[in-house]
């Protein structure tokens, strides 16, 4: 079940992290720690539930790496909780920076994602932060069955 919600804006800090409204937890019947796909006319990522803001009225807040990943323009978003996740065995990304990044830092990136604990998706996009500026992840597929948490045993493939 989708819920079409107003984007507010960014919350402080990273971790694919975001706050719903009272009003949007109580018909999705989201909780603190449930995870949810948030997508956009411009893309698709996904967090996980850390704040119902009672002040709020139908609308949710996501965090620096969420956000550009929807687009930054689009007012309105359709957020679904994701009930059942599994574990992705191979997740094929694509990757874009403004410099060159060595393997470490995409290792980084990808440890990122894998301890924020977010569901991934076929063009689920998130921003990790790293030394030398940030990184966009794109998730092209993800092997058997999606929505799958990356772990360290997951193979990742970059092209």
């Amino acid at each position: 079940m989708y819920a079409l919600v107003r984007l507010r804006g960014e919350m402080e800090g990273v971790g694919f992290r975001a706050a719903v409204s009272g009003d949007v937890a109580q018909a999705l019947g989201l909780k603190v720690g449930d995870a949810v796909r948030i997508e956009s006319p411009d893309g698709a990522s996904g967090a996980r539930i850390v704040e119902v803001d009672r002040s709020m009225r139908s609308g949710v807040s996501v965090t620096a790496d969420v956000y550009p990943a929807l687009g930054g323009r689009a007012r309105a978003v359709l957020l679904r909780r994701i009930d059942r996740a599994y574990e992705a065995r191979r997740v094929r990304l694509a990757v874009s920076s403004e410099a060159p990044i060595s393997a470490e830092e995409l290792r980084a990136a990808v440890s990122a994602v894998a301890a924020a604990r977010v569901p991934v998706f076929t063009s689920f996009a998130g921003f990790i932060y790293t030394g030398g500026g940030w990184i966009k992840m794109v998730v092209k597929a993800v092997e058997p069955r999606e929505p799958a948490y990356i772990y360290h045993s997951t193979a990742i493939s970059v092209g």
